[in-house]
């Protein structure tokens, strides 16, 4: 029987002001203790230092995966984030996720990219690669043994996008949500894909207290 993932999910703490936060000190302490498989960051959470050089889902995966590869090598584990990428068209951006691994074992990924497919700025589909990328951005990551997927907050109202994930062969969904969304709906939908798909629906984000 296969074991199941063990996944450190942060929840980011709100200072005053609104800004949010999280205790890195915390974090590292849990992964000494616990030793997670995986740390899962939310929606929007890191945002690259550069904007896109070319207008391309494969500009955005590098951009996406350098950001969070700094906290991989420094975390020393396995993490998924949530990542804001700004200038995509003009003045409006791209709602994605990124995935690293700095030392994956034979047959485990070591980098993912996820481009949000509903209620973003910008759409992948707008983006003249698409089609040769799609396939890529529903791979699904593989880790102790499992295969993961990815979706971004209003992403999991979609049934296709989870039933492309399953059908890819994804065990486990993860939905990276950003703030002010009601938890009671979020909820529902969540245990109504799981029972859809007979996979575990997770779900981290940007505040603690949901609205």
């Amino acid at each position: 029987m296969k074991r199941g993932i063990r996944a450190l999910m942060v929840v980011p703490q709100m200072q005053h002001g609104g800004e949010a936060f999280y205790d890195e000190r915390k974090v590292r302490a849990w992964i000494a203790a616990e030793s997670p498989d995986l740390v899962v960051f939310p929606e929007g959470w890191a945002s690259p230092e550069a904007s896109p050089r070319r207008r391309s889902v494969a500009e955005l995966r590098r951009l996406a995966i350098t950001c969070v590869r700094k906290w991989g090598e420094s975390l020393g584990v396995p993490v998924l984030s949530g990542v804001w990428i700004p200038g995509v068209e003009g003045n409006r951006g791209m709602q994605c996720a990124a995935y690293w691994h700095t030392s994956p074992r034979r047959g485990e990924t070591q980098s993912h990219f996820y481009a949000k497919h509903s209620t973003s700025e910008v759409l992948p589909y707008s983006l003249p690669d698409y089609a040769a990328e799609r396939d890529a951005l529903f791979e699904p990551i593989r880790l102790a043994g499992r295969r993961i997927g990815v979706e971004l907050c209003h992403d999991q109202f979609f049934g296709l996008v989870s039933e492309k994930w399953v059908r890819s062969g994804a065990e486990i969904l993860f939905d990276l949500t950003g703030t002010s969304v009601v938890e009671s709906k979020w909820r529902n939908v969540m245990a109504g894909r799981s029972l859809e798909h007979h996979v575990p629906f997770l779900c981290t984000m940007t505040r603690g207290n949901a609205r």
